[in-house]
């Protein structure tokens, strides 16, 4: 795992860690105002797909 693997996975993993049973959390805004949002995860996406898609569009992701 590279350092931006590493990066988005303790991203996500403490984003999941925030969150209750709704998958709902409180967060601070940019301007300082104090809003309750809602999260939602796709399931997986399976590894054929991301190789297609990175050989058809030539991007890497991380």
């Amino acid at each position: 795992m590279n350092n931006n693997d590493s990066t988005i996975y303790s991203t996500l993993v403490e984003l999941k860690e925030k969150l209750d049973e709704n998958l709902e959390t409180t967060i601070i805004d940019q301007w300082g105002d104090i809003c309750e949002v809602t999260c939602s995860f796709n399931e997986p996406v399976c590894i054929e797909r991301l190789d297609s898609f990175e050989k058809n569009y030539g991007w890497v992701l991380p």
